[in-house]
């Protein structure tokens, strides 16, 4: 039996019985498979490519009951052993309630099938009573196809979303359908661009109502592209994006159509039907603002006091409770935070707005498009006279009125009824975001080298860092710094380490460490060399040459090492670098040598401005690297 008729019969014989849905009438499975010959002739580079895809959703609301049933079909067969990324598969992350029914198998290369069993496949639980479920497929040989199907049934409202039309692998074949009664109008949008086919089905009877498909088709579409700093991988595969505009049958269309103001004032009044009085909320917040009279302090405060009593866990807009129940649960979105937060900062009479933003890591968002579905994170705008302050409550200890890196230059929209216009969030200038090093090197009797550090990390450096470290135990903050501070000098070691609160909004950071490099000045040594990069920092690895994509430096910041070098007893100065300074659009280098009876004093900077950068500005960021990593490369040179 050839191995696309075993991939029907499995699929006619038991796949999804109890589910007949009438949309997906049009689709017809892959009947004969192309050889592993053919494909390798077409991706002689792939480890694997995806053969055939069908994924159709249909939308309906019917008798005061959502319904919402998608269906997906993939084929990918393995090019080369292992099959890279391909070899499992996840589907899609599921509500509490939603039913779903999932199915894989491998068709080996000699045309056998191998099951996996319903055992194997892992129920993943996530954040917020989510979940997805993993398959990874057995024999992973080439030629091998692994075929996953899934089912999903569910009553979340989804009338909107995206729908990958290709992946990060070649996909050979991609079938989408939305399906949908004929009387409602969506808006559609590919982004980014690539060829396909658009049609719609006649109408056809399903229920009592006369029912549309809308088809899109795309072949041959290529892998994906990976380069150091470019964007996120979901904006770079082509993605159909669906929304719900209107039905035909309302009155008034224009005036009820989906707009960014009916967004806005939905989530509004999501926002308003959680609000509840509160004693607990009234009690806290009495408490924290008892002898405090300055609306910035009073907001420090509560932000303190949220974050620590609530800790945010995952990027989300869902908000399911109201803030008193919240506060008790102790965990939960980041939106849930901020909604909590909002809710202590009215009872502090502080006015605030939230905004809904698109990370830059999560996208920007199609503004013709207007959705709910693209926003990952709800922002706190305080104001306090003609000041905002602006709070992002995923991290704790982020200084007062700074953002993180993915949250600054976003377009968002504000949670009101009279939405007018989109709000961007403010960029903080790369200095802002700075880090700060201060390095005193001696030499003890042994020829030990000794580097006593002090390190400030300011703006969203600070938040940066902090994030990290409370997420890491005492060893793995050891080794992290460990690793930071020895790249310049080999066998060097981190005997002391000090942190300032990880969990304080105190600005800036503070670390404190000593290094010990031992036996680094040999007795008999005529000449002793002393790195200017002595930290290994400026290290910069990056090739920039034939770019094809976009680049996303994404942390506008500047970095500053002072570092005092006692010169040992019977050595002096016989050669220094010269100083070099340079300023472009791109950022600054300089670095500046002194030198006085006893001691040498580096003083060293580098900032990088743009948040991002087009192709061809690829050979200049090159350039520019080149020059710091020329400067990395130097050394002083003292003779005994």
């Amino acid at each position: 039996m050839s191995r696309g008729k075993e991939i029907g019969k499995l699929i006619n014989g038991y796949l999804f019985k109890a589910i007949v849905i009438l949309f997906w009438s049009t689709v017809v499975y892959s009947q004969t498979l192309p050889t592993l010959l053919e494909m390798l002739a077409l991706y002689p580079e792939q480890d694997a490519i995806y053969i055939d895809i069908k994924d159709s959703t249909a939308v309906n609301f019917k008798d005061n009951v959502y319904v919402y049933n998608r269906f997906f079909h993939s084929e990918a067969m393995v090019l080369r052993k292992g099959g890279g990324g391909i070899s499992s598969s996840a589907s899609p992350v599921l509500s509490e309630r939603d039913k779903i029914e999932v199915s894989a198998f491998t068709i080996t290369p000699e045309g056998d099938t191998i099951t996996v069993p319903e055992e194997e496949i892992t129920a993943l639980q996530l954040h917020g009573n989510k979940r997805r479920y993993v398959v990874s497929f057995p024999d992973d040989r080439a030629g091998a196809v692994f075929v996953f199907d899934w089912s999903i049934q569910s009553a979340e409202p989804v009338f909107s979303g995206r729908r990958y039309l290709g992946r990060t692998y070649p996909v050979y074949h991609n079938k989408t359908i939305i399906s949908a009664p004929a009387n409602w109008v969506f808006n559609f949008v590919v982004r980014p661009s690539c060829l396909y086919e658009h049609h719609s089905s006649n109408t056809y009877t399903h229920g009592e109502e006369l029912w549309l498909n809308n088809i899109w088709e795309v072949r041959a579409l290529p892998g994906l592209i990976f380069e150091d700093d470019g964007p996120p991988v979901s904006q770079l595969i082509p993605c159909l994006y669906y929304a719900f505009s209107h039905d035909k049958s309302w009155s008034n269309i224009e005036k009820n159509k989906v707009d960014w103001c009916m967004i806005a004032s939905s989530y509004r009044n999501h926002l308003e039907s959680l609000k509840r009085p509160s004693q607990m909320i009234k009690r806290d917040v009495k408490a924290i603002c008892q002898g405090v009279y300055s609306k910035r302090e009073k907001i420090r405060k509560i932000i303190e006091f949220v974050t620590t009593s609530f800790r945010a866990v995952y990027s989300d807009i869902d908000i399911s409770e109201a803030p008193d129940e919240l506060l008790s649960r102790g965990s939960g979105s980041q939106a849930e935070a901020s909604f909590l937060l909002g809710a202590f900062l009215r009872e502090a009479n502080i006015p605030f707005d939230c905004i809904l933003i698109s990370t830059r890591d999560n996208g920007e968002f199609i503004k013709a498009l207007p959705a709910l579905f693209y926003f990952n994170r709800l922002l706190v705008a305080a104001r306090i006279d003609n000041d905002t302050i602006w709070i992002d409550p995923l991290y704790r200890g982020a200084p007062l009125g700074v953002l993180p890196f993915e949250d600054q230059a976003v377009d968002g929209i504000v949670v009101k009824d009279n939405f007018k216009d989109f709000i961007t969030t403010p960029v903080s200038d790369y200095r802002e975001n700075g880090h700060a090093v201060h390095l005193k090197i001696s030499f003890n009797e042994d020829g030990d080298l000794i580097a006593e550090g002090i390190e400030l990390l300011s703006g969203s450096l600070n938040i940066e860092e902090k994030s990290v470290l409370q997420g890491l135990t005492s060893q793995e903050k050891y080794e992290r710094w460990a690793n930071m501070t020895s790249n310049g000098l080999p066998g060097s070691s981190l005997e002391e380490l000090d942190f300032s609160d990880i969990y304080s909004d105190i600005n800036p950071f503070k670390i404190i460490y000593k290094l010990v490099a031992p036996e680094y000045l040999n007795p008999k040594d005529t000449r002793l060399y002393i790195p200017l990069d002595i930290l290994g920092r400026w290290r910069i690895s990056k090739n920039y040459n034939n770019r094809k994509l976009p680049i996303e430096l994404g942390r506008p910041h500047f970095q500053q090492e002072r570092i005092t070098i006692e010169i040992p007893q019977g050595f002096k100065v016989e050669y220094l670098p010269d100083n070099f300074t340079l300023t472009s659009y791109l950022g600054e280098i300089f670095s500046v040598v002194v030198v006085t009876a006893n001691t040498i004093t580096i003083t060293r900077g580098l900032g990088i401005k743009p948040y991002r950068l087009k192709i061809s500005a690829a050979g200049s960021l090159n350039g520019f690297y080149s020059k710091a990593m020329d400067q990395a490369g130097k050394y002083i040179v003292l003779r005994r």
